[in-house]
């Protein structure tokens, strides 16, 4: 099955803004958040979504709306900072306040992880293990320019070891990792502003009985060129592509028995007909 989720976190650049902006931006981007999840949830389309502590503080009405018991709610940190931009010890913390909020908000146990860019400690199930996560989907299997290579890291579901969240381990059989899309050839990561590209070329058919799963932003379903400091990518992404293949995926949703796109649920039921030898 292919998953479309979203990361629900604050546009890092207006952190550095004043107040005016911030709110000019923020009411834009409430509109296109409606619309998404207007779409989502008047088909009964259920997705998930990594949230940080700093989205639900700014669009707390709509997230009590829109998304909480009508999607399932996953970890993104509090202030999606960058792992390489803190110490591991305010990488933890930052996880633990954002799972502690989420639940606290929601009602619900926080089942998932994903961590912002992707950037992580090699231990991170370790870590995930200590705070009852079921699952994370942080790993990119490819590269990502100026980022990481990972590109030997499995494309398909697997339990990672405790020490090497790159590879599959023997002893984790509780903490699944579910990478994200990278392409075929030269394995570039497909995600975010890339998908937007990309997502062009996927045939959700294909997908039927095999496993896909990538993410985007509500901020990438327009072109933002309201401030000079927005990054370059979010003025030149392919924003009605997006638009095009979410209508898409909800038409194939609603044609199906199958509209609960619970990424953990739905991967688990999935791999239970395949063998421990094949993860």
């Amino acid at each position: 099955m292919f998953h479309l989720t979203l990361d629900l976190e604050l546009y890092d650049p207006l952190k550095k803004l004043n107040e005016n902006v911030i709110e000019k931006f923020n009411s834009e981007q409430e509109i296109i958040l409606k619309k998404i999840f207007l779409l989502l949830n008047e088909n009964t389309i259920k997705i998930s979504c990594f949230v940080t502590n700093e989205f639900v503080d700014s669009f707390y009405d709509f997230f009590h709306k829109y998304v909480v018991e009508k999607h399932e709610v996953g970890c993104h940190t509090a202030n999606h900072l960058f792992y390489n931009e803190e110490t591991l010890t305010e990488f933890i913390q930052n996880i633990r306040k954002n799972k502690t909020y989420l639940e606290k908000e929601t009602g619900l146990e926080c089942k998932g992880f994903r961590a912002p860019g992707g950037i992580v400690p090699i231990n991170l199930i370790t870590i995930l293990k200590k705070m009852n996560f079921k699952y994370d989907s942080s790993v990119v299997p490819g590269i990502m320019p100026g980022r990481f290579n990972h590109s030997k890291s499995p494309k398909e579901p697997y339990f990672p070891d405790y020490d090497n969240i790159y590879s599959p381990g023997v002893k984790n059989m509780k903490i699944i990792e579910f990478p994200l899309l990278t392409s075929k050839m030269i394995k570039l990561s497909m995600n975010g502003f890339f998908f937007s590209y990309y997502n062009r070329f996927i045939n959700l058919k294909k997908y039927e009985r095999n496993y896909g799963t990538t993410y985007l932003h509500p901020y990438d379903f327009k072109k933002f060129n309201i401030f000079d400091k927005s990054f370059l990518w979010d003025k030149i992404k392919d924003t009605n592509s997006n638009w095009r293949f979410l209508c898409i995926y909800v038409q194939k949703r609603k044609n199906t028995d199958n509209r609960l796109c619970n990424l953990y649920r739905d991967e688990i039921e999935r791999l239970g007909t395949i063998s421990n030898n094949k993860l």
